[in-house]
Protein backbone atom coordinates (compact mmCIF):
# COMPACT_ATOMS: atom_id res chain seq x y z
CA UNK A 1 0.00 0.00 0.00
CA UNK A 2 2.47 2.36 0.96
CA UNK A 3 4.43 1.31 -2.77
CA UNK A 4 1.35 2.24 -4.37
CA UNK A 5 0.91 6.09 -2.78
CA UNK A 6 4.82 6.60 -3.20
CA UNK A 7 3.80 6.03 -6.87
CA UNK A 8 1.02 7.92 -7.25
CA UNK A 9 2.80 10.82 -5.31
CA UNK A 10 5.62 10.51 -7.87
CA UNK A 11 3.58 10.63 -10.86
CA UNK A 12 1.46 13.80 -9.66
CA UNK A 13 4.74 15.45 -9.31
CA UNK A 14 5.60 14.25 -13.16
CA UNK A 15 2.69 16.09 -14.30
CA UNK A 16 2.86 18.78 -12.42
CA UNK A 17 6.45 19.25 -13.33
CA UNK A 18 5.36 19.09 -17.52
CA UNK A 19 2.21 21.21 -16.83
CA UNK A 20 4.92 23.91 -15.60
CA UNK A 21 7.34 23.41 -18.20
CA UNK A 22 4.65 24.06 -20.61
CA UNK A 23 3.48 27.23 -19.18
CA UNK A 24 6.97 28.72 -19.50
CA UNK A 25 7.65 27.66 -22.62
CA UNK A 26 4.58 29.08 -23.92
CA UNK A 27 5.44 32.15 -21.82
CA UNK A 28 8.79 32.34 -23.12
CA UNK A 29 8.04 31.68 -26.60
CA UNK A 30 4.39 33.72 -27.06
CA UNK A 31 4.87 36.17 -24.35
CA UNK A 32 6.30 39.00 -26.30
CA UNK A 33 4.54 38.51 -29.35
CA UNK A 34 1.29 39.03 -28.30
CA UNK A 35 1.94 42.72 -27.24
CA UNK A 36 4.75 44.98 -26.21
CA UNK A 37 7.29 44.59 -23.53
CA UNK A 38 5.91 46.05 -20.01
CA UNK A 39 7.46 49.34 -19.96
CA UNK A 40 7.29 50.17 -23.38
CA UNK A 41 4.99 52.43 -24.59
CA UNK A 42 2.12 50.25 -26.21
CA UNK A 43 1.81 50.04 -29.75
CA UNK A 44 0.23 52.91 -31.68
CA UNK A 45 -3.06 50.91 -32.54
CA UNK A 46 -3.48 49.33 -29.38
CA UNK A 47 -3.95 53.00 -27.40
CA UNK A 48 -7.64 53.50 -28.22
CA UNK A 49 -8.47 50.06 -27.00
CA UNK A 50 -6.64 50.59 -23.94
CA UNK A 51 -8.34 54.44 -23.60
CA UNK A 52 -12.08 52.69 -24.91
CA UNK A 53 -12.04 55.26 -27.46
CA UNK A 54 -15.62 56.15 -29.58
CA UNK A 55 -15.81 55.63 -33.13
CA UNK A 56 -15.31 59.52 -33.56
CA UNK A 57 -12.08 59.29 -31.30
CA UNK A 58 -10.76 56.71 -33.07
CA UNK A 59 -11.24 58.73 -36.28
CA UNK A 60 -9.42 61.75 -34.78
CA UNK A 61 -6.76 59.51 -33.23
CA UNK A 62 -5.28 57.76 -36.60
CA UNK A 63 -5.61 61.67 -37.74
CA UNK A 64 -3.13 62.82 -35.07
CA UNK A 65 -1.27 59.47 -35.55
CA UNK A 66 -0.95 59.88 -39.12
CA UNK A 67 0.46 63.26 -38.92
CA UNK A 68 2.53 62.14 -36.07
CA UNK A 69 4.35 59.80 -38.27
CA UNK A 70 4.80 61.85 -41.24
CA UNK A 71 6.83 64.46 -39.20
CA UNK A 72 9.03 61.95 -37.28
CA UNK A 73 9.63 59.33 -40.12
CA UNK A 74 12.36 61.75 -41.65
CA UNK A 75 13.91 62.64 -38.01
CA UNK A 76 13.78 59.44 -36.65
CA UNK A 77 15.87 57.98 -40.55
CA UNK A 78 18.25 60.86 -39.94
CA UNK A 79 18.95 59.63 -36.78
CA UNK A 80 19.23 55.94 -37.58
CA UNK A 81 21.72 57.42 -40.09
CA UNK A 82 23.72 59.64 -37.85
CA UNK A 83 23.78 56.98 -35.29
CA UNK A 84 25.70 54.33 -37.64
CA UNK A 85 28.14 56.93 -39.01
CA UNK A 86 29.10 58.24 -35.46
CA UNK A 87 29.57 54.20 -34.58
CA UNK A 88 31.31 53.83 -37.70
CA UNK A 89 33.88 56.31 -36.26
CA UNK A 90 34.78 53.91 -33.56
CA UNK A 91 36.87 51.76 -36.00
CA UNK A 92 38.77 54.51 -36.32
CA UNK A 93 42.55 54.82 -35.10
CA UNK A 94 42.37 58.64 -35.01
CA UNK A 95 39.00 59.54 -35.13
CA UNK A 96 38.58 63.79 -35.43
CA UNK A 97 37.68 64.72 -32.07
CA UNK A 98 35.65 68.43 -33.31
CA UNK A 99 34.01 66.49 -36.22
CA UNK A 100 32.85 63.44 -33.34
CA UNK A 101 31.12 66.54 -31.41
CA UNK A 102 29.62 68.19 -34.23
CA UNK A 103 28.12 64.96 -35.26
CA UNK A 104 27.16 64.53 -31.38
CA UNK A 105 25.66 68.02 -31.22
CA UNK A 106 23.82 67.44 -34.79
CA UNK A 107 22.55 64.52 -33.09
CA UNK A 108 21.28 65.64 -29.59
CA UNK A 109 19.43 68.01 -31.43
CA UNK A 110 17.55 65.95 -33.62
CA UNK A 111 16.65 63.71 -30.56
CA UNK A 112 15.46 66.85 -29.08
CA UNK A 113 13.20 67.89 -31.86
CA UNK A 114 11.86 64.04 -31.79
CA UNK A 115 11.25 64.28 -28.31
CA UNK A 116 9.26 67.32 -28.53
CA UNK A 117 7.47 66.07 -31.47
CA UNK A 118 6.53 63.10 -29.52
CA UNK A 119 5.16 65.23 -26.55
CA UNK A 120 3.28 67.38 -28.52
CA UNK A 121 1.72 64.06 -30.13
CA UNK A 122 0.72 62.39 -26.82
CA UNK A 123 -0.66 66.32 -25.65
CA UNK A 124 -3.20 65.95 -29.18
CA UNK A 125 -4.33 62.46 -27.74
CA UNK A 126 -4.78 63.69 -24.46
CA UNK A 127 -7.27 66.56 -25.95
CA UNK A 128 -9.55 64.41 -27.60
CA UNK A 129 -10.13 62.10 -24.14
CA UNK A 130 -12.88 62.48 -22.09
CA UNK A 131 -12.19 63.43 -18.09
CA UNK A 132 -12.31 59.52 -17.41
CA UNK A 133 -10.18 58.75 -20.08
CA UNK A 134 -7.69 61.64 -19.25
CA UNK A 135 -7.33 59.68 -15.71
CA UNK A 136 -5.97 56.01 -17.86
CA UNK A 137 -4.03 58.21 -20.06
CA UNK A 138 -2.31 59.90 -17.52
CA UNK A 139 -1.80 57.16 -14.85
CA UNK A 140 -1.14 54.44 -17.79
CA UNK A 141 -0.31 55.41 -21.08
CA UNK A 142 2.30 58.31 -20.41
CA UNK A 143 4.26 56.77 -17.59
CA UNK A 144 5.36 54.15 -20.10
CA UNK A 145 6.45 57.40 -22.63
CA UNK A 146 8.09 58.29 -19.43
CA UNK A 147 10.01 55.18 -18.84
CA UNK A 148 11.07 54.54 -22.14
CA UNK A 149 14.81 54.37 -23.16
CA UNK A 150 16.80 56.82 -25.42
CA UNK A 151 16.34 54.94 -29.39
CA UNK A 152 18.56 52.42 -30.50
CA UNK A 153 18.46 51.89 -34.60
CA UNK A 154 18.59 47.80 -33.73
CA UNK A 155 15.46 48.17 -31.19
CA UNK A 156 13.89 50.62 -33.74
CA UNK A 157 14.13 48.01 -36.15
CA UNK A 158 12.41 45.26 -33.91
CA UNK A 159 9.99 47.90 -32.92
CA UNK A 160 8.87 47.50 -36.60
CA UNK A 161 8.84 44.10 -37.49
CA UNK A 162 6.74 43.31 -33.92
CA UNK A 163 4.21 46.15 -36.23
CA UNK A 164 3.83 43.71 -38.93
Amino acid sequence: MEESKKIKSLWLAILGLIILNISVLGWVGFGNKLGHQPNEPPPPDEIPKRLGFDESQVLAFENIKNIHFQRVKPIRDHIKIMKSKLWEDVKNDAPNDSTMKAQVSVLGNEIQINEYETFKHLQDIRKICNPSQKKVFDNEIVPLFNKREPQHPQREENREDRKR
